[in-house]
């Protein structure tokens, strides 16, 4: 086992490093904790500071509600899920983002779309109902075969 004072010594000197990754991260534009460095008064005490990570980001989470019936893939109408309009998804760097969730009318089901298939995300022209005259607007969709459903709540829980 290592001397606690090398062990103190050894801790300290990556201090550097996690701070230099936080900095990184940061200008990459993610929302950064990095955990402040606690050091155990004697041996005895490892288990009250063991390590929690050095890090934290914050990533974003884009919630969709639409007025789709779906369960699965099976159920869901369309061949292709649309996930957002292109010039949102555009203005947020893929290491920001989380994943997006496609959620169903009745809120009890949701789509899960990950940031790693963004290579799978075509952009489509499409007219949107919700602006006066029906205007043409850009947006990304996906194949529903490479997302994935998940139950996020029972009938009716969420209303």
């Amino acid at each position: 086992m290592l001397p606690d004072h090398l062990f103190i010594q050894n801790l300290k000197r990556s201090q550097a490093a996690v701070n230099c990754i936080g900095s990184y991260l940061a200008d990459l534009g993610a929302e950064v904790f990095v955990r402040p460095l606690r050091i155990r008064p004697d041996r005895n005490q490892w288990q009250d500071y063991s390590d929690e990570g050095d890090i934290e980001i914050r990533l974003k989470v884009e919630v969709k509600h639409r007025t789709l019936d779906f369960t699965n893939v099976d159920d869901y109408p369309y061949p292709t899920v649309l996930i957002n309009a292109a010039r949102l998804i555009d203005s947020v760097p893929s290491e920001q983002l989380y994943a997006y969730y496609i959620v169903n009318k009745a809120i009890t089901h949701a789509i899960v779309i990950k940031p790693d298939t963004r290579k799978h995300w075509l952009k489509t022209v499409k007219r949107d109902k919700r602006y006066e005259g029906n205007q043409e607007v850009e947006f990304y969709e996906i194949d529903k075969r490479l997302v994935k459903f998940v139950r996020i709540a029972d009938d009716n829980e969420n209303l």
